[in-house]
C-alpha cells in the first residue's frame, strides 16, 4: 500500500507532496480510519481559500481502510466523494507535524512544521468565524421571517398563506430559500394604491348621486 499526500497549503506554487508506504501508510491509514458520520452543516465540506486548505491523500493502490481513493482531510474530518466522516485520529496534523512526523522528510527547512501548525490554528479560525456568521445570518432569517409576518404581512391584509420558509423581498416579491424558486408576487404599496383610487370615485360618485336627488 502506498499513499500520496499533498498539503495544500500555498498559492502560486507548487503543495508540497510526501510519498509513504509500507508500516508508515498504514500507520496514516489506521489514524485515518472513518468514524462517526457526518450531519448536517459539518458535513459540508469547508470552502477555504488562502493559506492551508487541509491533506489531499491518494491511495495509489487499491483502496483499503474503508476510505476513498482520494479524500481531503481538514481539522478532523474526512472528506471525499459521497463520504464525510470524522477520522479516528481527530489530531493527524498534529501527528504530521510533530518531531518524527512525516512533514519533516520534506525539503522546505525546520521551520516549515511551525508555519504548518499556524496555518491550521488560522484555518481553524477562520471555519469558526464562517460557521459563527452562518448561524447569525439563519437566526436573522428566521427572525425577519417572524417579524415579516406579524409587522408586514398580516399588518397589510394579505391573506396568502405563505410558507414558513418565505422570505420577503423588499421590492414586494419573495423567494422560497429551500429550492431557489423565485414566486413573484405583487407589490402590496402598488396594488394598494391601485385598487384604493377606484374605490375612492366609486365612493364619490355616490356621495355625488345622493346629494342630486
Amino acid at each position: 500500500m502506498a499513499l500520496r499526500i499533498t498539503v495544500d497549503i500555498f498559492s502560486g506554487r507548487p503543495n508540497p507532496v510526501i510519498e509513504v508506504d509500507g508500516p508508515d501508510a498504514d500507520e496514516v491509514l489506521r489514524r485515518l480510519k472513518p468514524g462517526r458520520k457526518l450531519k448536517g452543516r459539518e458535513a459540508v465540506e469547508p470552502q477555504l481559500i488562502l493559506g492551508y486548505r487541509g491533506l489531499i491523500i491518494e491511495q495509489t493502490g487499491a483502496a483499503s481502510g474503508g476510505l476513498p481513493d482520494r479524500f481531503r482531510y481538514v481539522h478532523g474530518n474526512v472528506f471525499g466523494a459521497r463520504f464525510s466522516h470524522r477520522a479516528e485520529d481527530e489530531n493527524f496534523e498534529d501527528f504530521l507535524a510533530g518531531n518524527t512526523g512525516l512533514l519533516r522528510r520534506l525539503s522546505l527547512g525546520e521551520g516549515f512544521p511551525d508555519l504548518f501548525r499556524k496555518e491550521v490554528e488560522r484555518s481553524q479560525e477562520a471555519e469558526a468565524e464562517h460557521d459563527e456568521k452562518a448561524q447569525r445570518r439563519q437566526l436573522h432569517a428566521a427572525t425577519g421571517r417572524d417579524r415579516q409576518r406579524g409587522e408586514i404581512v398580516e399588518s397589510l391584509g394579505v391573506r396568502c398563506n405563505l410558507p414558513a420558509h418565505t422570505c420577503l423581498r423588499f421590492d414586494g416579491g419573495h423567494f422560497r430559500s429551500h429550492d431557489d424558486t423565485a414566486v413573484l408576487i405583487r407589490n402590496h404599496a402598488r396594488y394598494a394604491a391601485r385598487n384604493a383610487r377606484p374605490r375612492q370615485r366609486r365612493a364619490q360618485q355616490a356621495r355625488d348621486k345622493c346629494r342630486r336627488n
